[in-house]
């Protein structure tokens, strides 16, 4: 894992102050890859590329990268990991190729070198790289499928400038930006900025499973050169086989996905709380227990009084399963005073658009990673947003409302499009049978899980207008997915949703922003391509069993393997977010942050905007208007040109 940075003349026009300009941008990235860093630069002066190394794979080789072939003509910046290497390797060494180090970017660079862009399509892994060609003097950067890796860019006077994150664009800049208004209405909603944008005005992120050309006058061309294909599941779910054998068929797939991510060469944990997702990394990253794994728990809060029920609570059950597989676990505490300068630091730099403070808890479990001397962690997201998450359950019930008594649907439809409607509805005890008026079955929209708030709370601060045209990022279906769109139900049209938007422009910006902070790499095996195209085919029955659970096939795998006391426990023993404790409350000064920033009177917020967050019972809308007051502060004064941090 990596930083990677560059500079491109798309007129021709050497860069001016070229190595000044790309160590400038690249250390800046130091704490991605603290343990080397490199530059290159063109003897023409075309093309500048930096990147930073945490040495992964072949943790000893001293190679410089950015790495050049033995020829000098491609030179490759490379952020990731590719899982295949070792096969991939081996079929190059059959074509003749003779590798100079054990590393996996070696591997991608010679494979890229033979079968330009046609490689990528046998790569298993996560990256975000940069390829120069200098007998063609053209640029290619790439991004993962799942959008593990992100790539910001902008262009100006002529050059393409980009970078693993968004201030060492800025910092290189000339110009002062400004913050993009929509893409602030967007990540207010969503907590990132829309798919292919940052929250600055004419700074962009690469999307998913997509390349950028970039050729000397010709500008540059952006398509997609890989997509997701749930299609090659249909016919095996189509056969109508039994739980036994989807449970049988997920299993040796996601044991084959965890076993790919185990680094080689380096130590590594793993998140164990107390829910299915983390359990079943643990069983297969283990070996069902056969070998001893280190394991984490980041609590939050205090110890929740005992349920009635008896239920384990999440640091129970945690304790529990890590007892059933013999780990080497670890608990620890995120809600200190030491996370008051991670949320500081968070809340100066939402450049990118990631207003959510979750960050905060990852980037704490990212600092204890290290305080062991690790640098690989391996985390659960995936399942709850391409199985099923209650929201989508409910979701999928009302589907079949629509379905199967359409009369009864139409009605709850129409109470749901007032205010008075929706508020009747919740007192009555029908709050699953609100309806959001932003809902639409052609076009597929719907809210997805990490949508902030309700349409009663959100249009507190938003037009009507606002809220309409923001509701059509996220919870949509990519055209370049139509061709199958016509055979998935409901809920594998939400996963599909999931997979190709909040996956790789919520979520995984998300780890990445809070685990490279600490030089921690993140590994994400139930987003191995094979796994994420499983769980989009996988048909209802095997998600919600009828309608009476969620992730019904990992509760079956975690009841088999681990015991009933997890597969089927309720939920409790979670807390309010970090940055809204006591302690940190106090240290932050969020009403005073809120009431001075000028930036209210700047952008068309609803009238008495301030007034309205800093009202006692809409406490939770003043985490995300801190951030953007203090993000606003450093893009106006350029706080930024002297930070490193």
């Amino acid at each position: 894992m990596c930083g990677i940075t560059g500079i491109f003349s798309l007129s021709g026009r050497p860069i001016q102050n070229a190595e000044e300009r790309i160590r400038r941008m690249t250390m800046m990235l130091k704490h991605r890859g603290p343990d080397n860093q490199g530059f290159y630069v063109s003897n023409d002066r075309i093309v500048a590329l930096g990147n930073t190394r945490l040495a992964i794979v072949d943790p000893a080789c001293e190679l410089k990268q950015p790495l050049t072939t033995f020829d000098n003509k491609l030179v490759l910046s490379f952020n990731g990991e590719i899982y295949n290497y070792v096969d991939l390797r081996k079929q190059l060494e059959q074509r003749g190729i003779r590798f100079r180090s054990r590393m996996d970017t070696e591997v991608l660079l010679e494979g890229l070198r033979l079968e330009a862009e046609d490689f990528l399509k046998k790569l298993d892994g996560m990256w975000a790289f940069a390829l120069y060609d200098s007998d063609n003097r053209r640029l290619i950067l790439s991004r993962d499928i799942l959008g593990e890796r992100h790539i910001f860019y902008h262009v100006q006077n002529e050059e393409l400038v980009f970078a693993s994150e968004v201030k060492p664009l800025l910092v290189d800049a000339e110009s002062i930006f400004d913050i993009d208004f929509e893409s602030f209405i967007i990540s207010l909603q969503y907590f990132s900025a829309p798919p292919g944008r940052s929250m600055i005005k004419g700074i962009y992120r690469m999307l998913p499973g997509h390349n950028i050309k970039a050729e000397i006058g010709k500008g540059i061309d952006i398509y997609r050169y890989r997509r997701l294909h749930p299609e090659k599941w249909f016919d095996f779910f189509n056969s109508k086989p039994t739980i036994e054998k989807v449970m049988e068929t997920f299993e040796e797939t996601f044991h084959r996905a965890c076993r790919k991510r185990l680094p080689l060469d380096v130590d590594y944990m793993t998140t164990l709380s107390g829910g299915l997702d983390s359990t079943l990394i643990c069983l297969y990253a283990s070996d069902f227990g056969k070998n001893k794994i280190r394991t984490v728990y980041g609590q939050s809060a205090g110890k929740p009084a005992r349920n009635l029920d008896e239920v384990l609570d999440e640091l129970e059950a945690s304790n529990f399963t890590a007892k059933k597989l013999n780990t080497l676990h670890s608990h620890i505490f995120l809600n200190s005073d030491e996370v008051i300068p991670v949320l500081t630091r968070l809340s100066e730099n939402a450049f990118e658009g990631m207003f959510d403070s979750a960050v905060a808890s990852f980037e704490m479990l990212a600092w204890h990673t290290r305080e062991k001397n690790l640098k690989v962690i391996l985390i659960s997201d995936g399942p709850d947003d391409l199985l099923g998450y209650p929201k989508d359950l409910n979701g999928y019930k009302l589907d079949n409302m629509r379905a199967n008594d359409p009369v009864k649907f139409e009605i709850l439809r129409l109470i749901s499009m007032t205010k008075a409607g929706r508020y009747l509805l919740k007192r009555i005890g029908l709050i699953k049978s609100v309806i959001s008026p932003l809902t639409s079955y052609n076009p597929f929209i719907f809210s997805p899980l990490h949508k902030s708030w309700g349409l009663d709370t959100i249009d507190k601060i938003l037009t009507n207008e606002q809220i309409i045209n923001s509701s059509r990022y996220y919870g949509t279906v990519s055209p370049d997915y139509s061709d199958i769109i016509p055979y998935l139900d409901y809920a594998q049209m939400r996963a599909l949703s999931y997979a190709t938007l909040s996956l790789p422009d919520m979520f995984n910006l998300r780890s990445d922003k809070a685990f490279m902070r600490a030089s921690i790499e993140v590994r994400l095996p139930y987003q191995a391509p094979e796994m994420a195209e499983l769980m989009i085919a996988m048909p209802t029955e095997y998600r919600f069993n009828n309608g009476n659970t969620t992730k019904y096939v990992m509760r079956k795998l975690v009841d088999r393997n681990i015991g009933s006391e997890i597969a089927y426990r309720s939920k409790h023993g979670f807390s309010a977010p970090l940055w809204c404790s006591s302690n940190v409350y106090k240290a932050m000064k969020y009403d005073e942050i809120v009431k001075e920033c000028s930036a209210f009177n700047e952008y068309p917020f609803k009238e008495g905007i301030k007034n309205t967050i800093l009202k006692p019972q809409n406490q939770d809308m003043l985490w995300p208007f801190y951030v953007f007051a203090k993000t606003y502060d450093q893009l106006k004064n350029r706080k930024y040109i002297n930070d490193n941090a």
